[in-house]
């Protein structure tokens, strides 16, 4: 958090329920600027850009599901 906070770029890997969220919802509201944050699990965006969306945030998202070569 302190490197989040001092304006580094960080790789956060941790196990659930380590605090990743804490890491990028913190910051944005104390910090000018975007923050971009890459989950390879859609549901969570999904459900984070909801809870965004409902909060007044600006909350665009990018997602592709693919079942095998076909997307859906």
């Amino acid at each position: 958090m302190e490197q989040v906070m001092a304006g580094h770029d960080v790789l956060v890997v941790l196990l659930t329920g380590a605090g990743k969220s804490a890491i990028y919802q913190v910051p944005p509201p104390l910090l000018d600027g975007s923050t971009p944050v890459v989950s390879l699990l859609i549901a969570l965006q999904h459900d984070g850009q909801q809870r965004s969306t409902r909060s007044g945030a600006a909350s665009p998202g990018l997602a592709d599901v693919y079942v095998g070569s076909r997307a859906l």
